[in-house]
């Protein structure tokens, strides 16, 4: 009975070794000159399409496994985002990303024009 118990024990313990060895798991590091805003990052998400976004405390980053395209807020430019601390994204069913950021509102990017629209908080509405 000690042997069965000891085999099974492990079988528990090498079998999700062996598996997690087995993974194709990559890691890479990335510079900052490669382009990632930052290296504090506050999410990440994947999207749909297979995009990695990245929320830093410089703006929305997508990464497409090849190249780095960061958003940023621009005062001047009402269609960028309403602020560069982005701690939280999501995609809804329709394909649309929603970022949200600190003291900053809410956005949602528009995949066809490649525009953020401003959610901001209005303490008298």
């Amino acid at each position: 009975m000690k042997k069965f118990l000891i085999s099974f024990l492990l079988l528990i313990i090498i079998i999700p070794v062996t598996s997690i060895a087995r993974s194709n798991l990559k890691s890479e590091n990335v510079a900052l000159e490669q382009g990632v805003s930052g290296n504090l990052i506050y999410s990440i998400f994947q999207d749909s399409k297979g995009f990695l976004w990245l929320g830093t405390m410089f703006g929305l980053v997508r990464y497409d496994g090849i190249n780095y395209k960061t958003f940023r807020y621009d005062p001047l430019d009402t269609n960028s985002l309403s602020n560069d601390d982005v701690i939280s994204i999501f995609e809804e069913k329709s394909g649309n990303l929603w970022i949200g950021t600190y003291n900053g509102g809410l956005n949602k990017y528009d995949r066809t024009t490649g525009k953020f629209i401003r959610y901001l908080h209005d303490e008298h509405n």
